[in-house]
Order: C-alpha cells, then structure tokens, then sequence
C-alpha cells in the first residue's frame, strides 16, 4: 500500500511540461496540420506539407485527418496551425478552440484553401491588418480578372499572426521551389513572430515536377472509390472533372500532362478542338471505357 502511495504521489508530480517534453522534441516549433477534406488529393499535399518542414530541422509536426472535434486541450501543446482544409465547417466546440488558440498569440497558416466562413470572420474583424506579400496578374483567359491579385499575406489583429498564400491548388504548384521557401518561411514567422530559416541556393533550381493528370468523370455512374486510385503518389498530382464542359471550356495543353478518361463523350465543337489539340500536342490520353456515339474520331498527328 505504501509503495502504491508513494507511486501516485509521483505521477502527481509528474508536470504538464514533463509529458509535452516527452511527446515533442526540445526547442522545435510545434505543428499542428489540419486536413482530412479539400478539393484536391490532401492526403498527399498534407504529408508533403509535413515532410517540408520536418526536412528543415526547425519545427516538430503533428497531423489531424479529423478535425472536427477537437478542443482547446488538444492544441494547447502547439504553436502555430497549417490549415491545409477546404470542407464542412467545423463544430462550434473546434471553431471556438481555433478561435482561442489564434487569439492567444498564437500562429494560423492558411493553405489555398481554408475554411472560407471560419477565417473570413477573423480577416473582418476591426483593427485587423494586411500586409500583402506578393501579387500576380489574374489571367482573363483563364476567366480571371485580369489585375494583380494577393498571393502571399499576412493579417494580424492584436497578438494574432495568421500567414495566408493561395499557391498550392495541388501537388504540382506545392512543390515549385517558390511555394516551398515561402510556405516555410511563412510559416515560422506565424509561429514565432520572425523569421530565421535562409532561402535555400537551391531554391531557384528547377524542381522535378510531379505528372499532372485530369480525371474526368460524371456522365454515368461511378464509384466514389474511383478517385482513390489516384491518391497517395508523390510524382502524379491529380484534379477532377465531373463533366466534358468542365474539363475542356478552355485550351488544356499547358494545364496537364495526360487525361483519364471515365465519362460519356457528348462533345460540343470547342470540347472536341481543345481535346484533339491535347493530343496532337503529344499529351497522353487513357480511355476507360470504349468509343461511344458522339465521340471525336482521333487521328494520328501529323508530321511537322
């Protein structure tokens, strides 16, 4: 009974400082990355996402496919977040614990995408301050405005420091050297409130580029369980079309390497050109299904 006592005692003494060294390497900055749903393959841009900044040396990551639920509790340990996230809002009691966590002087890293409602309500608020990075023109053949928009911003308010970039829709746009030096950079100073990490010699180098691929699917029924084939492969980054006049409203050469092809072929006259001009460009396609009524006839390229 005794030594039962005495054990107890010293698990009393055993303090929350003690059990967060143990779980988290000493002097490293503590990561927590939010994903589990997003309009693009987030479980292999999460774990990029990760491995970049573990690869630096500087910060100690964790990772939430599910974080719905969470609480204040589970995110006291860590000192910033990267929101790699684009899906259902959060419950109040996760919403509430982000809330509190930014405001404490803690650090928010928004990814593309975030949850659009939820950090809008932060961006609104009085006194808040924006500091815009970098801008790029928004191209109008690609239906945009045609100014230069922010890509790369900070926005603070009080204490809060919260670094927001809208360079990485996939895997392909993450790994540019660019998105890298800036994702990282970006996301010690929402920790810590500085920056410390170098940009890399290598940072203007060209990066191997992983295979961009379309799937285009929607025009009969499909298993869900479709899309996961493509899922989980660091040299394939890989976007989604549920219809033809999605996938081929505009000249796709530039956009992807090759096609998979999972869907009815009701081609209207524009659809057609851009996908014959695909492949005769020497882009590749793979058809899942045989040639249907409607479909183009591809003949093969001609010499140039």
């Amino acid at each position: 009974m005794k030594l039962t006592a005495a054990a107890g005692l010293l698990a009393m003494a055993v303090s929350a400082q003690d059990i967060q060294s143990y779980y988290f390497k000493p002097g490293r900055v503590r990561v927590l990355v939010l994903s589990g749903r997003n309009g693009h393959d987030w479980r292999t841009s999460s774990l990029f996402l990760k491995k970049v900044l573990e690869d630096t040396g500087r910060f100690d990551l964790g990772l939430e496919a599910e974080p719905n639920g969470i609480d204040a509790e589970t995110l006291a340990p860590f000192d910033v977040l990267v929101v790699d996230y684009c899906g259902p809002l959060w419950l109040a009691v996760t919403e509430k614990a982000v809330e509190v966590f930014v405001r404490s002087g803690k650090g928010l890293d928004e990814i593309y995408y975030a949850p659009g409602e939820f950090c809008a309500k932060f961006h609104c608020e009085p006194g808040v301050k924006f500091n815009v990075l970098a801008t790029a023109c928004d191209d109008p053949r690609h239906r945009g405005t045609g100014s230069d928009e922010p890509v790369l911003m900070t926005v603070q308010y009080g204490q809060s420091r919260v670094f927001h970039t809208v360079l990485g829709r996939d895997l392909s746009a993450l790994v540019e050297p660019d998105s890298v030096v800036t994702f990282v950079r970006g996301t010690e100073w929402a920790a810590t409130g500085a920056v410390t990490l170098p940009i890399p010699a290598q940072a203007r180098a060209a990066a191997p580029k992983p295979l961009g691929v379309l799937v285009i699917t929607g025009g009969h029924g499909c298993n869900p369980s479709f899309d996961s084939a493509f899922d989980g492969y660091d040299d394939l980054a890989w976007n989604h079309s549920t219809s033809n006049e999605g996938a081929f409203r505009r000249d796709i050469r530039n956009r992807h390497d090759a096609l998979v092809y999972y869907d009815s072929m009701d081609l209207s006259e524009t659809d057609r050109k851009n996908l014959r001009d695909f492949v005769e460009a020497g882009k590749g396609l793979l058809w899942t299904r045989g040639r249907e009524p409607g479909a183009p006839k591809m003949e093969p390229a001609k010499p140039r």
